[in-house]
């Protein structure tokens, strides 16, 4: 078998900090660390260094992270939310608004 004991340990007692760095969004568009991350910084881009490349690549997937603040919630009401009087559809971004947003015009039953 395999002696675990054998295996590389982080350096310090302190290996939560080392899991929990922090870590620097670049580009708005990415997801965030909580939900998803690789594990490694860094890819090998050039055929010479992916062949030398001897690391496992996984990412580590979390959908439904706790994000640290609610969800923004908007409350209709006693009118409750805006359905369209025909087919009950939900007001939804594909609805077309008109007369300066007073009324709108439902994208399923027209």
């Amino acid at each position: 078998g395999v002696d675990a004991a054998s295996f590389p340990r982080p350096i310090g007692s302190n290996v939560d900090a080392l899991l929990e760095s922090k870590w620097v969004k670049r580009d708005p568009y990415s997801a965030d660390a909580k939900f998803m991350r690789l594990s490694t910084n860094a890819i090998p881009n050039s055929v010479e260094l992916k062949k030398q490349w001897c690391l496992p690549t996984s990412a580590l997937i979390q959908p439904l992270a706790d994000i640290g603040k609610p969800v923004p919630v908007v409350n209709f009401g006693a009118a409750g939310i805006i359905r369209c009087r025909q087919c009950r559809t939900y007001v939804n971004p594909y609805v077309q608004f008109t007369d300066g947003g007073r009324r709108w015009k439902c994208n399923v039953c027209g």
